[in-house]
């Protein structure tokens, strides 16, 4: 069924510009249609060159981030707006400042916060491109992960 689609395609296409969106159009796995071309290179039917090129992956870690949002942001959810004693949540406070220590209370610095990480983690899984700094940090995280 690939190899006739493709085959078919070809006959009125120059190329497929993207064999990830073309796979993804016929239903079939990447890599099927990877080795499909590869065989029928082999045997000249068809001419083909190997594009690269890096894609990032949501570890299971970033994945639980997009669903239930970042450490950060369940942090500062879980302190009420009336505050709550030190003793009842005892995790150091997120570097955003977004949540501040007195002698036996913790309070909200801020009234709502912004959860970057899992908007970025959901750009990431978008397919979307990102600065080479973030995508480094979300590595160092091990939130995501090159595919």
């Amino acid at each position: 069924m690939a190899e006739d689609a493709l085959l078919g395609f070809l006959q009125t296409h120059d190329e497929i510009s993207d064999s990830h969106d073309f796979a993804a159009s016929l239903g079939v796995a990447h890599t099927d249609l990877e080795n499909l071309i590869k065989s029928l290179k082999g045997f000249e039917i068809v001419d083909a060159k190997e594009i690269t090129r890096d894609s990032w992956v949501l570890t299971e870690e970033g994945k639980s981030y997009v669903v239930n949002g970042s450490p950060e942001v369940q942090f500062f959810l879980a302190i009420p707006p009336e505050g709550i004693s030190k003793a009842a949540l005892s995790k150091s406070a997120a570097k955003n400042r977004w949540v501040g220590f007195d002698k036996e209370q913790i309070t909200r610095k801020v009234e709502s916060v912004k959860d970057d990480i899992k908007d970025l983690l959901k750009r990431i899984d978008n397919g979307e491109g990102l600065d080479d700094k973030v995508v480094n940090d979300l590595k160092r995280r091990k939130l995501i992960t090159k595919q």
